[in-house]
């Protein structure tokens, strides 16, 4: 060997990777369980030992430096792999498949993910599943640092084209999203005359995909009102707050069904725009490449891929690394 391994734990690694995401160092020590002059010295031990800086201070502040920006992903994927080997071998222990953690967009629940999972935890009943419902960015963050094994979100995705290579995308679904009116009335009006918008949160990927349909069709979308919750969407469509842009199948849903416009009733409501739609999203399976083999995630992803495959809508083929 050229050189001598650095003597690092994954405590002290765990130390790094939570001082660099919290808002401050009070708070990342709060989440470790520890004191802040454990994790000041705990992150200053590391830096002894690699014989840099991870942290300039400036007043009160602690910035992360370049050699941190180098030291963090390493850092995570070791964290991720200590994860993956300690659960995979208290399963190979007990004869037990475990914990399957997945994170969703929040329609996941109603179209992609709500009949898999059902059937999933009827024939895996000694499997524990645990959900996380958040937007796509947020769960891809997750699934690369083994957080989460899988997600299910929108692609494209900006951190996974930052490393295509970390993750395994199979796409699965291709959505609709159509235009909604608080009325009938509304609903036969110009594009230019659609709005003003209550919409799902700033930064999103569906956000960002119906403002480009919206704005190629002439339409300059003023959002007075925002949710991730689709109900809280729908409702507010319904008080006549706003225009708002959503998959089908969600706005939709259950017994308030919305009405295609035949009249021109004033009378409100929430009512499709008639016509194709204004977009489509991509929804994928997102994991991470490097993990280690987990049966329940793959019995898992196997049901969702042949439930989806019967949808009637075309689908891209599956694709792994960064998607088409």
């Amino acid at each position: 060997m050229d050189h001598e391994l650095p003597n690092l734990s994954v405590h002290q690694l765990l130390y790094v990777r939570e001082a660099a995401r919290a808002p401050t160092w009070t708070e990342a020590a709060r989440r470790l369980g520890v004191s802040q002059s454990a994790l000041s010295q705990g992150v200053a031990e590391v830096e002894r030992r690699l014989d840099v800086t991870l942290f300039d201070r400036r007043g009160r502040h602690r910035l992360g430096t370049q050699e941190l920006r180098a030291v963090l992903p390493i850092a995570e994927q070791v964290l991720a792999a200590t994860d993956d080997l300690t659960r995979h071998l208290a399963e190979l222990a007990t004869g037990r498949r475990g914990i399957v953690r997945i994170g969703m967009i929040d329609t996941a629940a109603l179209g992609t993910l709500a009949g898999p999972l059902s059937l999933f935890r009827a024939q895996n009943p000694e499997v524990r599943t645990t959900l996380v419902v958040e937007s796509s960015v947020p769960l891809a963050e997750k699934v690369a640092t083994g957080t989460l094994d899988l997600a299910v979100a929108v692609v494209p995705n900006p951190i996974i084209d930052a490393n295509p290579t970390r993750f395994d995308v199979r796409i699965v679904d291709e959505e609709p999203i159509h235009v909604y009116a608080p009325t009938a009335k509304e609903a036969q009006a110009d594009p230019t005359r659609w709005g003003p918008w209550v919409s799902y949160p700033h930064g999103s990927q569906t956000r960002r995909l119906i403002e480009q349909a919206l704005i190629a069709r002439g339409v300059t979308p003023s959002v007075v009102a925002e949710s991730s919750n689709p109900d809280v969407l729908r409702q507010m469509v319904r008080l006549g707050v706003g225009w708002c842009a959503m998959p089908r199948d969600v706005a939709e849903a259950g017994i308030d069904a919305a009405r295609t416009p035949t009249t021109s009733n004033d009378q409100p409501g929430m009512c499709r725009v008639s016509g194709p739609p204004l977009t489509h999203r991509t929804i994928a399976l997102v994991r991470r490449r490097d993990a280690l083999p987990n049966g329940a995630v793959e019995a898992l992803v196997e049901l969702i891929t042949q439930t989806n495959q019967g949808a009637s809508v075309k689908r891209p083929k599956a694709t792994r690394g960064r998607p088409a």
